[in-house]
C-alpha cells in the first residue's frame, strides 16, 4: 500500500525514520496525521514540508522562492 518492503516497515517500527517521500502515503495509509500541528509560523512550515513529503527545493517553488 505504501510502496516499500515488509523489511523496511520494520525498520520504522525499529526506529529507522522513513524517507520524506514516504510521509504522505503514511499518513493515508493511518488516516490521520500523527504529529502535533505547530504554533508557531516556521513550524507551520516544516510541518506542511513534511506531511507533504516535500523537499526545501520544491517547497521554494511551490512558494516562488528562488533557492539562493
Amino acid at each position: 500500500m505504501i510502496g516499500v518492503t515488509e523489511s523496511t516497515v520494520w525498520n520504522w517500527e525499529h526506529g529507522r525514520e522513513p524517507e520524506l517521500k514516504y510521509i504522505p502515503k503514511i499518513i493515508e495509509f493511518l488516516s490521520y496525521v500523527p504529529f502535533e500541528y505547530p504554533e508557531d509560523p516556521i513550524g507551520r512550515l516544516r510541518y506542511f514540508k513534511l506531511v507533504n513529503g516535500l523537499s526545501y527545493e520544491r517547497l521554494n517553488e511551490l512558494m516562488g522562492k528562488d533557492p539562493e
